[in-house]
């Protein structure tokens, strides 16, 4: 098995290559290492040369090499003939394993052919068909012939059958089917097998020129059980029973057409790729989401908890409309009132802030009930300033200087969010304001620095909120 290159940052990827990237089938099958022929050449010069065979064994070791990882492979080695030192001996050679064989099959057939085309030594030419492989070396380079007028044989059966036509119409179906894809096709039909293969050096050209040929050799077998075209670019053989490894679909569209494979591997790779990173994209945004909700929380928390969390409309009714007559006392917070609730309890209420706002003092704004908890888990003044400036920002008196609910949380908790200063809040009457209208203080929410600005009284209405104490 061909192990990928890459390592693919996600496991789950590596785990689609190795599931699509492997090059041959796994399962048993049969090698066909039966010798349909075995042809040797002529002897020259070269042949004569005693560093011939040795050149010509170092070659074949390479090839067996080579088919490791292959099914088709190409040698040549040049060696200094012994008698001159300028003159060189040149061995080439070719293996082609027929497409439908596993890797320990092609081997398998290579060996055999190996061990029989050494008979044709000291030849300078030999090719040996065997039934699965096909095996030729020269003193030329010849991979790219497709056709030979004096090498090119056939071979038929001595038994025959009565079809005239039998045999010559699967050939040619599975030639055609060799051509398109990629240099290998078998058909079959009707009690009728045929498997075409053409080696990988002559192209698609080469393959067409080299089948055609071979299916009018197998025509003049009509009429005989098997047949057998031997040519030097392509093989073709057809016969009364199936005799090659799987089916015309799974090899012709799962082995040939490796095109094919590898656009689907790269595909499911970049789509688990992408739903990975969406994956992890989501989660970081879910969790960024629910700790924003954790955090507002808390803070809720701590209001809901409070015993002295009252309506505005309670309050007021409950002094009189925050009337003089009610008035227990003036401190440096605001005033103090005498309230009675609608349950007949008498509670003090205070009014506080616009005033501390402006006087950049918003953080004695807090009930000294939960001033020390809410400190604790805000972490300072100015992060507890910031949540009570948010809150004049939610009453402001158009809704549509208001900030949504999205805006709010992003307000609480993150820490360079912009928080805009608030307008005067629209409940109380502008007389109740006590600091100076022309020069004041104010404080600003994002940044916890003051400025000095100019106020118009006539321009703006004030507010105080309020707490209540009972008493």
């Amino acid at each position: 098995m061909v192990s990928p290159t890459k390592t693919i940052q996600f496991h789950y990827v590596v785990l689609l290559y190795s599931f699509f990237c492997l090059p041959f089938s796994s399962s048993s099958s049969d090698a066909r290492t039966a010798v349909s022929g075995l042809f040797c050449g002529r002897r020259n010069s070269s042949s004569s040369d005693p560093n011939y065979i040795p050149t010509f064994v170092e070659d074949m070791q390479s090839l067996s090499l080579k088919l490791t990882t292959r099914r088709f492979a190409t040698q040549s080695i040049n060696s200094t003939m012994s008698s001159s030192k300028t003159k060189t001996t040149s061995v080439f050679a070719l293996v082609q394993c027929h497409n439908d064989l596993s890797p320990s099959d092609c081997q398998l057939c290579y060996a055999i052919a190996r061990t029989r085309l050494p008979r044709c030594l000291p030849s300078s030419s030999a090719r040996i068909f065997l039934d699965g492989c096909f095996l030729r070396y020269e003193t030329y380079e010849f991979y790219d012939e497709s056709v030979s007028a004096t090498s090119d044989k056939y071979s038929c059966s001595n038994d025959t059958v009565s079809d005239p036509q039998f045999g010559f119409r699967v050939s040619e179906i599975a030639a055609r089917a060799a051509v398109r894809h990629g240099g290998f096709g078998i058909a079959g039909e009707s009690g009728v097998h045929a498997l075409a293969q053409c080696w990988e050096s002559v192209g698609k050209e080469g393959c067409k020129v080299c089948l055609e040929k071979a299916v009018g050799e197998v025509k003049r077998c009509v009429s005989r059980r098997e047949g057998r075209a031997m040519n030097s670019g392509c093989y073709l053989r057809y016969s009364d029973h199936k005799f090659y490894n799987g089916d015309a679909h799974s090899i012709i569209h799962g082995l040939s057409n490796k095109g094919v494979i590898v656009a689907i591997v790269l595909t499911m790779s970049a789509i688990v790729m992408l739903v990975l990173l969406a994956t992890y994209v989501i989660i970081v945004k879910v969790s960024k989401t629910k700790q924003e909700q954790r955090n507002l929380a808390l803070v809720s928390k701590k209001f809901k908890n409070s015993k002295t969390k009252f309506k505005y409309e309670t309050l007021e009714k409950a002094t009189d409309y925050f009337s003089h007559k009610k008035k227990l006392g003036q401190g440096g917070n605001g005033t103090v009132f005498l309230g009675v609730l609608p349950n007949g309890k008498n509670v003090a209420v205070k009014r506080l802030v616009w005033n501390l706002y402006r006087l950049n003092r918003l953080v004695e704004a807090v009930d000294p009930c939960i001033k020390e908890e809410l400190l604790q888990a805000q972490g300072s003044e100015a992060e507890v300033c910031k949540v009570l400036c948010v809150g004049l920002l939610c009453t402001q008196a158009s809704p549509s200087l208001r900030p949504s609910m999205e805006e709010v949380i992003r307000m609480l908790t993150d820490r360079d969010y912009p928080i805009p200063s608030p307008t005067n809040p629209p409940f109380l009457r502008i007389s109740s304001l006590t600091t100076d209208p022309e020069s004041t203080s104010i404080l600003s929410c994002s940044t916890n620095s003051t400025t000095t600005v100019k106020t118009d009284q006539a321009s703006n209405t004030s507010t105080e909120s309020s707490t209540t104490h009972r008493v």
